[in-house]
């Protein structure tokens, strides 16, 4: 069993809703939202997001936090757009599993994003 796995229940127990993509390798992450947090820039209101086979009523973009080696997992909270590249709120690697998922914790729930950053300025400009 992937340690991946270990990081579910610290991610459901804050309200989240995951998915495991059945390799071990990869977890999906929305937060409902019934479940308050982190306004993102960009979003307005609520939309039916989709991770695996659900779809759920969300106001934030999906986070995936995926093992990228025994001792690498990253974490990536953006959207493709056509044309690309879409906006990219987070994307950072982290050499342990409890970092990761605290930077997702902090994403959702406080102020880790960089709202400033180049790709949402790139993308939203003054929007």
């Amino acid at each position: 069993m992937s340690n991946l796995l270990f990081a579910i229940p610290y991610l459901a127990e804050a309200g989240l809703v995951v998915w495991d993509d059945q390799v071990n390798t990869r977890l999906e992450i929305i937060r409902p939202s019934a479940v308050k947090g982190t306004q993102f820039r960009g979003t307005v209101g609520d939309i039916v997001g989709g991770i695996g086979h659900a779809s759920v009523l969300t106001n934030a973009p999906v986070a995936i936090l995926t093992q990228e080696g025994k001792e690498s997992w990253v974490v990536d909270i953006s959207e493709g757009a056509a044309p690309g590249p879409g906006p990219t709120w987070f994307n950072e690697s982290f050499t342990t599993l409890k970092e990761a998922v605290q930077a997702v914790l902090d994403c959702y729930f406080s102020d880790r994003i960089d709202f400033k950053n180049e790709s949402l300025e790139r993308f939203y400009g003054n929007r």
